[in-house]
Order: C-alpha cells, then sequence, then structure tokens
C-alpha cells in the first residue's frame, strides 16, 4: 500500500526527478508528481491548517510502504533545495493529512 506525502514551499526549479532522487534514498517511491496551484481544486483554509498555504507548487509523494514515508518525511522536511526549506505532511488513511 503507498503513502502519500505532500511537499510544500517548492522552488519554481524543482522537478520530479529531484524529489523522486532524494526520497528513493531512503525508500521505495512510487510517484512523484508536481501540481501548480492553479491546477488543483483544494480549499485554502484546509492548505493553511497543514502549514502548505501560500504555495505555487505542491508535490504529491507516493513512498512504498509507511516506514519509508515516515523516513522520507523526516528526510525532506525543512530541507533547503534551491534555496527554499520544502514543508512535508504526510496524508492520513483516512481525511486530512497528519504532521510527520
Amino acid at each position: 500500500m503507498s503513502v502519500k506525502l505532500y511537499v510544500g514551499n517548492l522552488s519554481v526549479r524543482v522537478l520530479d526527478s529531484h524529489l523522486e532522487k532524494l526520497s528513493g534514498q531512503v525508500g521505495t517511491v512510487k510517484s512523484v508528481e508536481i501540481v501548480k496551484k492553479a491546477e488543483v481544486n483544494l480549499s485554502e483554509p484546509w492548505l493553511k491548517k497543514l502549514g502548505l498555504e501560500p504555495f505555487e507548487k505542491l508535490a504529491v509523494v507516493r513512498m512504498g510502504s509507511r516506514s519509508d514515508a515516515i523516513a522520507a518525511a523526516k528526510l525532506l522536511h525543512g530541507k533547503k533545495l534551491f534555496g527554499r526549506k520544502l514543508i512535508v505532511r504526510m496524508a492520513g488513511p483516512h481525511g486530512p493529512p497528519i504532521r510527520p
């Protein structure tokens, strides 16, 4: 079962491959998708609650297991990538994401 991570505060220079390479250091990466704010239909209060608002780009990283997701969240959260500190939130099994 894959587990989703939401990665925010991305530089416009970040590519899927950057996050896949970093996350792959600690576990199996199933997929990485970067979306722009204009492409998502997420309510701003929900994003603010997660600490992901405001954002221009947001990544959804699917890891192979919960333990892989936790390890990737610990590695990525606060890490500087192209001059910006990443913000990572792990999706809960039901409902809104939870913090790592």
